[in-house]
């Protein structure tokens, strides 16, 4: 049905954001394609862009394009969340929807560009089908808004209790005493916490991201 007008905002913030979905095989329309191989551990750029060209496989209406995981364990085990995969984990797929559905016939080409700033957990995605001149430009930025669980840490009745994150920043902040620098900071944080995050990199990009929102004048 209709969207009420009072509600419309609602449907450009569902098309900008990325949906947790459990999807078959009989849901696809193109081949799986493959975007990149993540090394666990390895430390990555913070801008990462992908592309990737579909061939549609059949008719029907296409919502937006879906991702998942093909993971190599050890050897030969491995695990996925593909939905065309029949021993896949019960584990759901990423959507990023367009914000219109379109048709599309089987031998269309769809082109895809997928990029991320995962330091800042935002996602844009581009869906362009040359055949019929239609494109789609999205990204998560344009999808934040205020959940309940924000506003509800928001009230002013609210105990205020440091969570994991605030007591990282409270730690951050207390070196910071007009002669040390950042590297320094980094560095005393590292020696005194040295499992505060997973790795030295994680670490210090959190340190400098907390002294360059709450240091300088």
């Amino acid at each position: 049905g209709r969207v009420p007008e009072d509600f419309a905002w609602l449907v450009s913030a569902a098309a900008n954001t990325k949906h947790a979905v459990n999807l078959a095989g009989s849901d696809l329309l193109a081949e799986a394609a493959d975007l990149a191989t993540i090394v666990l551990g390895d430390e990555i750029e913070p801008f990462l862009t992908w592309n990737a060209e579909f061939q549609c496989t059949r008719d029907g209406r296409m919502d937006g394009v879906i991702g998942w995981f093909d993971c190599k364990l050890i050897d030969d085990v491995r695990m996925t969340n593909s939905p065309a995969a029949d021993d896949a984990l019960e584990r759901p797929q990423a959507f990023l929807p367009l914000e219109a559905p379109v048709s599309v016939a089987a031998g269309e080409t769809v082109a895809v560009t997928v990029m991320a700033r995962h330091r800042d957990n935002i996602l844009g995605w581009i869906v362009e089908l040359p055949q019929s001149g239609q494109r789609f430009a999205q990204t998560t930025f344009n999808g934040l808004f205020l959940d309940s669980q924000t506003l509800t840490r928001a009230h002013p009745d609210r105990t205020a209790e440091l969570n994991e994150r605030g007591e990282a920043c409270k730690l951050i902040l207390a070196y910071c005493d007009g002669s040390r620098t950042v590297a320094e900071v980094q560095a005393l944080v590292q020696q005194k916490y040295p499992n505060l995050f997973p790795t030295a990199f994680a670490t210090e990009y959190f340190v400098t991201a907390v002294l360059a929102e709450n240091t300088g004048k």
